[in-house]
């Protein structure tokens, strides 16, 4: 186990991890007929002995990111005592220490991703009658893919792979991109259905920088979503035209059920409602350069489900919610519920949300992780 690596002295109380749950079952005759805050305040009182009898790191990193979001949401406590450790529990989990909870949960959820930009999981081509794009990685304050030798304008021969063999309909594509010669055009990304001989076949969109090769907007991003429709392209750039000493964020969000696209660049939304094709997943990815002369790099290429960015989450429209009756009721019940633990001043001086059940959640995964680090320092000794 890596905990028994660990350089500090293998010393622990003896705990008995049965005992971390005793009288804690929700199912219990005792707790059926505590009232919410009383849940709630047992249940903290469970999880909160935990952490001064097993060191918190090895609880945190344990948890699954959902759970250590749900624990840090529930109790104010726990959340300011482990504020100093996330840059250790996410290294200790592959991933940058700088990043945002938020964002280390979507990458630990994605449908696919590439955080580190590893050349090695890209294979050439797929186009093999010349040579291919030079994929470099280059590490520093923040990982980048670089692409260069471009093959000028026989396009897909930089790197390619399947991403999922069923193929996956992801909610975000987020990645970050730089363009070291903003001249020529390159820093192609495609995401397809099939893959097809020399290239890929059917693509759902491309990504891609214009450069002054092109007779009109140039210096600028263009996105083209493949639709029944139309596949006509969106320019979309920064204040200003693109330069070669920065990286930009580019969210691209997939609304799958109304096949309608919107674009982000660093943060703003600059098309929504841009139609493209969504009857069939995404099955392949591509990411190439066109000008032989061109560098380009992508970092932190993901596709899933999870916004890694609460600024894009909150400025993507919500669609309206059917005002059933059944719908309203369980609004009004919800309130209702609500309401109670306000009344008793519970969530204003205990730290817990509103509903006792985001305790429970928060609390079954701990002791259930704390019961697992306890075995394991036992084995160790």
């Amino acid at each position: 186990s890596h905990l028994g690596s660990s350089s500090r002295p293998r010393t622990l109380p003896r705990l008995d991890p049965g005992a971390l749950f005793a009288g804690r079952d929700p199912h219990s005759p005792s707790m059926a007929e505590a009232s919410p805050v009383c849940e709630g305040r047992q249940s903290l009182a469970a999880f909160r002995d935990v952490f001064h009898i097993l060191p918190v790191q090895d609880v945190l990193q344990a948890l699954a990111l959902e759970d250590v979001g749900r624990l840090l949401l529930t109790e104010r406590g726990i959340s300011k005592a482990t504020q100093g450790l996330k840059e250790q529990v996410l290294v200790r989990r592959g991933m940058r220490g700088a990043w945002a909870w938020r964002k280390a949960r979507a990458v630990e959820r994605a449908l696919f991703c590439d955080p580190l930009g590893n050349p090695l999981i890209w294979t050439p081509g797929p186009n093999e009658r010349g040579a291919c794009n030079l994929l470099e990685h280059e590490d520093g304050a923040s990982p980048w893919l670089w692409l260069s030798g471009g093959t000028d304008w026989q396009a897909f021969q930089g790197g390619f792979r399947c991403v999922s063999e069923d193929g996956i309909r992801p909610t975000w594509v987020t990645f970050r991109v730089r363009v070291a010669t903003p001249e020529l055009s390159g820093a192609f990304l495609m995401l397809s259905r099939e893959q097809h001989l020399w290239g890929l076949a059917d693509p759902v969109l491309v990504f891609g920088y214009r450069g002054d090769d092109y007779a009109s907007c140039r210096r600028c991003f263009s996105v083209q979503p493949y639709s029944w429709r139309a596949a006509a392209s969106h320019h979309v750039r920064p204040a200003g035209n693109v330069v070669g000493d920065r990286p930009y964020d580019i969210a691209l969000h997939l609304d799958w059920s109304a096949g309608l696209l919107s674009i982000y660049v660093d943060g703003e939304r600059q098309v929504g409602g841009a139609p493209f094709q969504a009857t069939a997943p995404i099955r392949f990815a591509a990411i190439y350069n066109w000008r032989s002369g061109a560098r380009t790099a992508f970092s932190e290429l993901m596709l899933g489900h999870g916004c890694p960015c609460e600024r894009l989450s909150k400025a993507e429209p919500r669609r309206p919610a059917s005002a059933s009756a059944l719908r309203c009721a369980a609004c009004r019940r919800r309130r209702r519920g609500a309401a109670v633990p306000a009344q008793m001043g519970g969530p204003a001086s205990t730290g817990l949300l509103p509903a006792a059940k985001a305790s429970w959640a928060a609390c079954g995964a701990v002791l259930a992780v704390a019961a697992a680090v306890a075995f394991d320092w036992a084995v160790v000794q």
